[in-house]
């Protein structure tokens, strides 16, 4: 199997990267976090929570991109 490397991804198969421009804040309330395991099959991804965690007084994601 290949090393773990931790990472969060935010799209897959991309067909054709573009010029978007400004891109406004984002942000979302979050109440948890999980651990997910993602095996590649040919016809797609299989994704399964392996654990998870309440986050008992909730936060707020704020991501912006310059």
């Amino acid at each position: 199997p290949k090393p773990f490397i931790p990472h969060v991804t935010l799209v897959r198969k991309l067909s054709k990267p573009g010029d978007f421009g400004s891109v406004e804040p984002v942000a979302w309330p979050v109440t948890s976090f999980a651990l997910v395991r993602s095996v590649t099959h040919p016809e797609g991804s299989q994704y399964s929570v392996l654990a998870s965690w309440p986050l008992t007084d909730g936060c707020e994601i704020k991501n912006s991109v310059e």
